[in-house]
């Protein structure tokens, strides 16, 4: 080897080393913070109070941006809506060439979907999905399921499917079987929004069986998506039977929404006093969601002998939202 050859190489070989050193030097060893991203997973509000209680002044600079970083994880997994983007943005950047750029990058768009820039979070999604490596099917999935669901809300129901499909394949290739019940019902919902009925069916038949062996939260909500598919299909009396079960275990951001087609199914199958109950039942849980339903309900001709003449006013009074969109609310 002559001796401009043996310099090029010696110059590679320090270049290396340079940046490996530089990568290496952005991996914390705090036991604080490590303990704070264990924590994220377990309890997310317990790691969000170690978080704070580390002074910024006994932190290196990766440190720091590691305690950003996991700030927005922590708070994300506590469904705490992000409110500002600079956290994370200088966490992706400061890891940038690290194994954990690939997670900065997804709660970056974790961050832009909650702050409504739907594009944004897309790209960062699939900036996220580019970067990981094969073997991390957890984050894939994480991904790919969040990538889904946006699309899904954007009414791009067909683009949506592939990243749901993947975001199931990746849980059942990490042996997460509680992420594949959720994975399932995305797959339902997006076969619903698809009018593919028959296949929406199996996929939450089969997160119901998934989700009766080791969760009822999981399953009350399995029970939900079947329920109202039945409704969608036209089967009221199915999917009044199903729902009359849940409406009273459910939590309260779903209690509305299993409540509005419970109402809606006792229209369809000529139960005005049931209607009655559980649109009103809807008006009493201090829930903004679907009052239009309880409205419309409410002020059908068949509805009023079940209710006292100062109801009657009184839901007439307060129904001018559900008035003004009538034909829109009479597929329900």
């Amino acid at each position: 080897m002559n001796l401009i050859a043996m310099r090029r190489t010696l110059l590679y070989i320090i270049a290396m080393t340079l940046l490996a050193a530089a990568g290496c030097s952005r991996i914390s060893r705090n036991p604080d913070l490590l303990r704070a991203d264990a924590l994220t997973t377990t309890d997310p509000r317990a790691a969000l109070r170690l978080l704070d209680s580390l002074p910024s002044a006994g932190l290196s600079e990766t440190d720091r941006h590691f305690r950003d970083l996991l700030s927005v994880k922590a708070a994300d997994k506590a469904y705490i809506a992000h409110t500002s983007d600079s956290l994370i943005l200088d966490a992706a950047a400061w890891f940038k060439g690290t194994d954990l750029h690939p997670e900065a990058l997804y709660y970056a768009g974790r961050v832009y979907s909650d702050l409504g820039d739907y594009p944004t979070a897309l790209r960062y999604f699939q900036n996220a999905l580019d970067s990981l490596p094969e073997n991390n099917d957890i984050l894939r999935g994480n991904v790919a399921g969040q990538t889904a669901r946006l699309m899904s809300n954007l009414r791009m129901y067909t683009k949506a499917l592939p990243f749901a499909e993947t975001a199931l394949k990746s849980s059942l290739n990490a042996g997460d079987t509680v992420c594949s019940i959720y994975d399932r019902i995305l797959i339902g919902n997006i076969m619903v929004r698809k009018d593919d009925f028959d296949i929406a069916e199996k996929y939450y038949t089969d997160a119901l069986n998934l989700a009766r062996r080791i969760s009822p939260k999981d399953t009350v909500e399995a029970l939900s998506e079947l329920g109202t598919l039945q409704y969608e299909r036209g089967h009221y009396q199915q999917s009044y039977e199903i729902l009359s079960q849940l409406h009273d275990k459910a939590d309260k951001n779903e209690v509305n929404y299993i409540l509005g087609y419970l109402a809606k199914s006792c229209l369809k199958i000529q139960r005005p006093e049931l209607a009655a109950q559980y649109a009103r039942e809807m008006l009493r849980t201090g829930s903004a969601n679907n009052l239009r339903i309880a409205y419309f309900v409410l002020i059908q001709p068949e509805i009023r002998p079940f209710l006292d003449l100062d109801s009657i006013d009184y839901y007439f009074d307060n129904s001018s939202g559900a008035i003004k969109i009538l034909p829109l609310l009479l597929k329900y």
